[in-house]
């Protein structure tokens, strides 16, 4: 039975006044439920409107039709335990069941809406809309398979759209616990190709079917039109034909949904997460290159000219120091002949050194040292210096080039850094 069964309302469809609506008022059953109007009928039960007297609310009672054979009514007091023992938004919830007379019946919270097919008749819905009661559902059979339980039967009359907006899935009349049914229950426009061919029938199913109620949604058109078995076979021999102007999210999702393979589909809650319409991608912007800060034209100039005096030094100490040495030696006379060796070269030294403490020389280098220029520090940035060992005189005629090398490949990094 269609969910019209539970749609209804003062001037909703199936509500008094409205579509469906009937004769049936005055009847209480279970001694607390009023009919007062009937809302639709199926193969194995009817459903009316009727009032709680007892808590003066109105509800939708599931009747079981008398006569009906003794599988309807199998599958009736199967239904009503399912429901009973399941609890989501989506889902319409159970308030009540017995047996009246001969009659099990079932009561139900009344639904004011419409059913899918009512809206699909028309308008053509956003495909906003489309993902958000796509969502809405594949979360509801996630919840339903986690409890063990298959629907088998998702079509869009079994789909309430309230005025609430909120979407709910009814009429478990052919859901089956676990996955043990071969039996082809169901509407031949939405069943999957397991149930056509007759193997197990799982979650997977459900899925299936999800995935042909929102392409018609997206068509305007049910895909396997027909009835019996002839329409049912169709999709043994072709697969869903989705659109491919759809966005990427969205039609991936329903070709993964109606893959004719039950294990390449996504699971419920897969599919809901797949459904979900993300925001249209940003326009890829490329950063822009940072340049690098530009640098103060006098600072550079005067580092320069810092190396260079820097430079003249060091040649100039190389070139005083190893020229000093050859004569220093020579002029060492006696004071050197009785010393041999390494200590003549100490000796030395120490004599030259004592020498230039006086006259001229001295003058002359003090006088070249404070005229060296002075590094400003006022707005600038620069550095740390390297520390630079230049060797004594007492060992520049073995080592002094190769220090100097050192110290001016030292000076040339620290450069470098500011440049």
């Amino acid at each position: 039975m269609d969910a019209t069964q539970v749609i209804g309302g003062p001037g909703g469809p199936g509500g008094p006044g409205g579509p469906g609506g009937g004769s049936g008022g005055g009847r209480i059953i279970g001694g607390r439920y009023r009919l007062e109007g009937l809302l639709g009928t199926g193969g194995m039960s009817e459903v009316h409107q009727a009032t709680d007297l007892r808590l003066n609310r109105p509800v939708a009672v599931k009747l079981f039709r008398a006569g009906a054979d003794r599988d309807s009514a199998r599958r009736f007091t199967e239904e009503a335990h399912t429901l009973a023992n399941l609890s989501h938004p989506g889902l319409v919830p159970v308030y009540d069941s017995g047996i009246d007379g001969d009659q099990p019946f079932l009561v139900m919270e009344l639904v004011s809406g419409w059913t899918l097919r009512e809206i699909i008749d028309q308008e053509q819905l956003p495909l906003e809309e489309i993902s958000r009661i796509g969502v809405a559902l594949a979360d509801v059979l996630g919840y339903v398979h986690q409890q063990g339980i298959v629907h088998r039967d998702i079509k869009p009359s079994n789909v309430l759209i309230g005025r609430d907006n909120r979407v709910r899935l009814a009429d478990f009349g052919v859901a089956r616990s676990g996955e043990g049914d071969r039996s082809m229950f169901g509407t031949p426009a939405y069943l999957s190709p397991e149930q056509v061919r007759g193997d197990w029938v799982g979650p997977p199913s459900d899925v299936y079917a999800l995935g042909l109620v929102l392409l018609e949604l997206v068509t305007g058109r049910v895909e396997y039109p027909g009835g019996g078995r002839a329409a049912a076979e169709a999709r043994l021999s072709r697969s869903p034909q989705v659109p491919a102007d759809l966005p990427d999210s969205l039609r991936h999702a329903l070709l993964d949904m109606t893959d004719p393979d039950p294990g390449a589909r996504p699971t419920a809650p897969q599919a809901a997460s797949a459904l979900v319409l993300g925001p249209p991608p940003a326009t890829a912007r490329v950063a822009p290159v940072a340049e690098p800060p530009g640098r103060n034209t006098t600072n550079q100039i005067l580092v320069i000219a810092i190396g260079a005096v820097l430079l003249a030094a060091l040649i100039g100490f190389v070139a005083f120091a190893t020229g000093d040495d050859s004569s220093e030696v020579a002029q060492s006379g006696s004071s050197t002949s009785t010393t041999k060796g390494p200590t003549t070269t100490h000796t030395t030294t120490h004599t030259t050194t004592a020498e230039r403490t006086t006259g001229d020389t001295t003058t002359d280098r003090t006088t070249t040292r404070t005229t060296t220029p002075q590094i400003p520090t006022t707005g600038i940035s620069l550095p740390s210096m390297p520390d630079i060992s230049l060797p004594d005189s007492s060992d520049v005629s073995g080592s002094v080039v190769d220090e100097v090398k050192k110290a001016w490949a030292k000076f040339t990094d620290w450069v470098s850094n500011l440049f």
